[in-house]
Formats: structure tokens, sequence, C-alpha cells
């Protein structure tokens, strides 16, 4: 069976260098580059695993300027996510400082929060790890 993930983050070069990975490993990929695409392609596609990104805008339309760029967009979009979607594994990645990231933690709780990781390969243990209910470790610095 493969698998589908949603990958939302306003960084195109992460974006890329994910999907293009994740493609390669066999999965399904989804991109969306803020939370108000991401709840559009929720509304048609069977997603299982849902990626997010804790800094990004809500919108990348013409309406851009009108929000914040912020955590705050993450952390609400990561929360109202796992109240939609509470059968979704979802899972917040951040660059954040690592004080920083332990602080926004723990207003995502049970979602878990991780560093971007720098390696494909700690993406792909995230995934994997994800997709079968166990929790990654390590990554949260």
């Amino acid at each position: 069976m493969t698998h589908s993930i949603l990958l939302i983050d306003d960084n195109e070069e992460f974006r890329l260098i994910a999907s293009a990975f994740l493609l390669d490993e066999g999965y399904d990929v989804w991109e969306a580059t803020c939370p108000k695409e991401a709840f559009s392609i929720l509304k048609n596609e069977k997603i299982d695993l849902i990626v997010c990104d804790l800094h990004m805008p809500f919108s990348m339309g013409e309406d851009r300027n009108e929000y914040e760029e912020s955590f705050n967009v993450g952390v609400k979009t990561v929360t109202e996510l796992a109240w939609v979607f509470p059968e979704t594994p979802i899972v917040a990645l951040s660059a954040a400082a690592p004080s920083d990231l332990n602080r926004i933690a723990q207003y995502l709780t049970p979602v878990p929060a991780y560093s971007k990781p720098s390696k494909t390969y700690d993406l792909l243990t995230i995934v994997q790890k994800s997709l079968t209910g166990l929790e990654p470790r390590g990554f949260l610095q």
C-alpha cells in the first residue's frame, strides 16, 4: 500500500527536496505552500500523514500581506488539523532554535515537533515511524 503525505511548507527548496526524496521512496506526496492550500487538498484527498512547517503565512495568494507570518500560524494550523483530522498522524517541523522549538512544542501536544531535518534519511525516519505509530526520537533538540 502506498501512503500519501501532505507536506505543508512555504520554503520551496525544502518542499522540492523533501517531495522528490519521498516520491523516490515510494510515497505519494501532495504539496501545499500554506494552510489555506493544505485545507483545500485535505477536502479532496485521502492523506495518511501530514508534515507541517511551523513558521509560515496563512496564505500565499494575493491576500498574503493581510496575514501575519509567524509560529502562531503554524501552531494554529497544526492544532486545527489535529482537531479536524484526529485519525491522521501529524508531524510539526521547524528551523527554529532548539530553545524556541521546545517552548512552541508545549502548545502542540500530542503532535510531535522536530527540528527540520537536514538529512533526507532523518526525514524518512520521521515519516516511517509516524506512519507506523512509533514516535521518532532524537530529532527535537
